[in-house]
């Protein structure tokens, strides 16, 4: 029931025009109208993808009426014609679902870029995600940097996944620092020890 509100399969007309074709049964021209649907599937109703055309033809000298599977060579000339007509907007769904992952990855790279320079800058205040080990978090805080070492107090809780860090933030730390020089830091997040870093500052 859900997926059939979320993806709905419609159809548009696109043509509906003389075209310049024989009718089989009259043999008259430029007396047939031609009529042409484009098929496409929606998401949340924003057309997302073509699904096919249907298309039909009548004579309005006889009346006849003709399905594109009996068309003549005449009308699948007009038909094939009308199908060159531009349908961009069948695709619109994909763009916008393209431009919001451009989005998200361009975010993303540009939050790399600034846990880096955070990494390669260790300030007292900044406060690093650290994986431990397996199913094993917590976080580390600079309390002072001192020439090449960072001292860093531990987080007196942990966690079992990566979700636990926001609460953990909320939680005390130990009081104890321990010095580690600055590359150590590089390592730990070149390693993927060191996840993210966060600070109360705009840097």
């Amino acid at each position: 029931m859900v997926v059939s509100l979320l993806i709905q399969l419609k159809k548009r007309l696109v043509a509906d025009t003389i075209v310049d074709a024989q009718c089989p049964k009259c043999n008259s021209i430029w007396t047939m109208r031609m009529v042409v649907y484009q098929k496409y599937a929606t998401l949340f109703f924003v057309p997302f993808m073509p699904n096919g055309k249907e298309a039909a033809a009548n004579c309005h000298n006889c009346n006849a009426v003709y399905d594109k599977t009996v068309f003549t060579e005449s009308l699948k000339q007009s038909y094939k014609e009308i199908k060159k007509l531009p349908s961009w907007w069948m695709y619109s769904g994909l763009a916008i679902i393209a431009a919001i992952l451009g989005l998200a990855i361009n975010t993303g790279i540009e939050e790399s870029r600034k846990t880096a320079r955070l990494v390669l800058t260790p300030v007292a205040g900044h406060i690093y995600d650290v994986k431990l080990e397996d199913k094993v978090f917590t976080l580390l805080k600079v309390t002072a940097v001192k020439g090449d070492s960072v001292y860093l107090v531990e987080n007196q809780f942990i966690a079992d996944d990566y979700s636990g860090f926001s609460g953990l933030h909320e939680k005390p730390f130990r009081s104890d620092a321990h010095a580690v020089p600055k590359k150590q830091i590089k390592d730990w997040y070149d390693s993927g020890v060191i996840r993210n870093v966060t600070t109360n500052e705009e840097e």
